[in-house]
């Protein structure tokens, strides 16, 4: 008989039932999962995430041997699991409590709020941008004097200032930081009343590859190519309180590095002095981390003004507003209450001159793999909250924009991320052809695109945190070894 006390082999049987009961509900739930994958309507597009979801791969017994086949079917699988976006949904609320609240309405939170800024992002930029397929391949002759929002109302476009003063004025707000590679805090948000905000990680030495990547090219194109930088300032440069200043980087001090380290054959674009006088407008978004077509705009002028060329005003441009835009920060950090009840809204800028917009996406450049795009984006055509989708349609692999009003001949080429998106329905007023490049995602050969186009000036145009960014140096690298 045993010597074990009653309750000893009592709690013993209750401890195997329950574990008993514990194994076949973990595996009644796998199979609960398994049949649901099987009957539920696949998604194609994720709402939260503003983009296109993974397609099921074609089978074939060449891709099942090569390992291809369970790559492409394990990221169809992931994309399209049972209740994915409701998950996402919760997991942004409890992402949401993970904030520090420091004074008044100001509070900390982790993420990076969008793939442009995460070095640990395989694909940085793939969300949340995604890209719509306009089938229209030239735009229309006239310009709209007046727009409709969703709202019904109609709304004249503002009159703005195309003068573009010199960089002379003091920033709108100096910050104090450490002199040494202090950016520690890469990937922080910050939200300051209504406004979300990334801290900006400062590397000096993410900041001199960036500049040298930019000189080996000017020396390699040089006498054939004018090569030019525009590196601009986020949002924290401008809007952060100053008593916070010290846990973000200063830009005005990492594009300086910048372009100090530039070669005399690299044009540098100055936008840091001129967005600061514009800051008290809406240059840049609340919710999301890229600027305002009216933001572009300016820096747009400064390029023009650099070059020597005019532009046209706001006002030949047709305004198209896009209310209830709710952008990467929104997202990252749980949809707080304060953005809930404080959307964006992104207004477009239509230009006035006709244009064809050729898109090439997923490494077919081939003239048969084309789809047209549109610089003018009517409110019915945007469905997704990402309203910054409006500019230029989101990013693509490979773009061409040939002015049809403009046959003077000369053809820009540009190396982007997504910040450049809202300034490329103005860029295409100045040139015959504007080919567009996002660095990130283009898998051609560089060199053979630039002798096939003959194009005559080469842009860089990047955020502070692409260009301080070592893994998106590490891409712009491969892109220029092309």
């Amino acid at each position: 008989m045993s010597n074990r006390p009653y309750w000893d082999m009592r709690n013993k049987k209750t401890s195997g039932l329950i574990h008993r009961l514990a194994v076949f509900l973990f595996f009644f739930c796998l199979a609960s999962v398994g049949v649901l994958s099987f009957i539920l309507v696949k998604p194609d597009f994720s709402d939260i995430e503003n983009r296109p979801l993974v397609t099921a791969p074609a089978f074939s017994a060449d891709s099942l041997f090569s390992g291809e086949f369970a790559e492409k079917f394990t990221a169809y699988y992931s994309d399209t699991f049972p209740f994915r976006e409701k998950m996402i949904e919760e997991a942004g609320v409890v992402r949401s409590l993970r904030g520090v609240k420091a004074e008044g309405d100001v509070s900390i939170h982790w993420g990076t709020g969008s793939g442009d800024f995460d070095d640990n992002s395989a694909d940085a930029f793939n969300d949340p941008e995604s890209v719509l397929i306009q089938t229209t391949a030239v735009s229309e002759t006239t310009p709209v004097p007046v727009t409709e929002d969703n709202s019904g109302v109609l709304n004249t476009p503002p009159v703005v200032t195309t003068t573009v003063p010199a960089e002379t004025d003091p920033p709108f707000i100096e910050t104090t930081v450490p002199d040494a590679e202090a950016g520690a805090i890469k990937d922080g948000i910050i939200l300051v009343g209504d406004r979300a905000m990334n801290l900006y990680g400062y590397s000096e030495s993410a900041n001199a590859r960036y500049a040298a990547l930019i000189n080996s090219f000017a020396e390699k194109y040089r006498g054939r190519i004018k090569t030019e930088v525009m590196v601009v300032p986020t949002s924290v440069a401008f809007y952060l309180p100053s008593r916070y200043a010290s846990m973000s980087g200063n830009q005005r001090k990492a594009i300086d590095f910048i372009y100090s380290k530039l070669s005399a054959d690299v044009g540098a674009i100055k936008t840091y002095d001129l967005l600061a006088r514009h800051a008290d407008e809406y240059v840049y978004f609340r919710t999301d981390h890229h600027w305002t077509g009216l933001g572009a705009y300016y820096a747009y002028g400064a390029f023009c003004d650099y070059n020597g060329d005019g532009y046209m005003p706001l006002t030949d441009y047709t305004e198209i507003r896009h209310d209830g835009f709710f952008g990467s920060f929104y997202k990252s950090i749980g949809s707080a209450p304060v953005l809930t009840q404080n959307p964006d809204y992104a207004i477009v800028y239509k230009p006035p001159f006709r244009y064809s917009y050729k898109a090439y996406m997923d490494g077919k450049y081939d003239e048969a793999d084309a789809f047209y795009m549109n610089l003018g984006w009517s409110v019915n055509e945007i469905t997704s909250s990402n309203k910054y989708l409006a500019y230029s349609g989101g990013d693509v692999d490979y773009g061409i924009i040939s002015n049809l009003d403009n046959t003077g001949g000369r053809k820009l080429m540009i190396s982007k991320e997504s910040f450049a998106d809202a300034m490329i329905p103005f860029l295409a007023e100045n040139y015959s052809e504007l080919h567009i490049i996002d660095f990130r995602f283009y898998k051609g050969s560089l060199s053979a695109l630039i002798e096939k186009t003959g194009i005559d000036t080469f842009l860089f145009i990047n955020a502070t945190a692409i260009a301080g960014s070592d893994a998106q140096c590490n891409r712009l690298g491969a892109l220029l070894d092309s």
